[in-house]
């Protein structure tokens, strides 16, 4: 497994890359909860 400090620096530079493109990785869970809860709701 690789050390804690290769883990967050791989985080932080994709929250990085995903912010660049415009939305952030909480943005993007907050949506696919968003979807999940709605396909619960319409099925």
């Amino acid at each position: 497994m690789a050390p804690l400090n290769t883990l967050k620096t791989t985080k932080n530079q994709s929250a990085k890359q995903t912010t660049e493109k415009g939305k952030t990785n909480r943005d993007i869970d907050c949506q696919i909860q968003d979807t999940i809860h709605l396909s619960r709701v319409t099925s």
